[in-house]
């Protein structure tokens, strides 16, 4: 097993519990499971092992992949899955603009699944979503989206013209509570366009980012609840 290749076919997890959750959802993207002989023996390498036996998925003791590939000393399990490609599927799209780092993509990922936007479109942003360190970052959130490239907003706009276009910021024309979305709509993180979405506080100190972008995506998931 080689280091992970951006342009190669597989990538892998990095950890127990993301790889148990990528074989228990997605069995047909794993080809390997590496495991350490340093590994506690316990209910969570029988479920594993378990896993590994019924979608017919080789189950290797190395420790030599493990420690070559591992990030972190208490990492002890890799799955190696290949990489994907899926076509979105809702009319709704999270824009996810800039943002070149492989942490803050991941826990971007993981907030929007959570909040269930699994339609991200990455633009001017040349992050690899299969690189390992993502794939941790965000959870196994990873497996559960629909991503899709553009160089620019004006080449994802010509691909999905006549959209509601609603911009996170800091300093907006428009409360989030006030907002009721219409669709099909496009929630835009990172670059102003359309709409700008404020959140009042009282604090005079701007809300991070992250938080900032958690907060709105609650929003339009709760609206869509409510409009069920």
């Amino acid at each position: 097993m080689e280091h992970y290749d951006i342009n190669g076919k597989y990538s892998y997890t990095l950890g127990m519990s993301i790889s148990i959750e990528l074989i228990n959802n997605h069995p047909e993207l794993v080809s390997k499971v590496y495991y350490s002989s340093r590994m506690n023996i316990n209910e969570n390498y029988d479920k594993l092992k378990k896993l590994c036996e019924k979608h017919h998925i080789e189950l290797i003791n190395d420790d030599h992949v493990i420690d070559s590939l591992s990030v972190k000393e208490n990492c002890y399990v890799i799955a190696v899955f290949r990489k994907f490609i899926n076509e979105l599927r809702s009319p709704n799209h999270l824009v996810i603009y800039g943002h070149d780092d492989e942490g803050a993509l991941g826990t971007i990922l993981r907030t929007a699944v959570s909040f269930n936007h699994r339609d991200i479109i990455l633009i001017n942003n040349h992050t690899d979503y299969f690189n390992p360190k993502v794939v941790r970052a965000s959870m196994g959130a990873v497996f559960y989206t629909n991503i899709k490239r553009y160089s620019s907003v004006d080449e994802y706009l010509n691909d999905y013209p006549s959209r509601h276009i609603y911009s996170i910021s800091n300093e907006g024309d428009t409360e989030l509570s006030d907002v009721t979305y219409e669709e099909p709509y496009s929630l835009v993180y990172g670059y102003d366009i359309g709409s700008k979405i404020y959140i009042s506080h009282n604090n005079s100190k701007k809300i991070s980012d992250p938080l900032l972008f958690a907060i709105s995506l609650h929003h339009f998931y709760s609206e869509s609840k409510r409009k069920r």
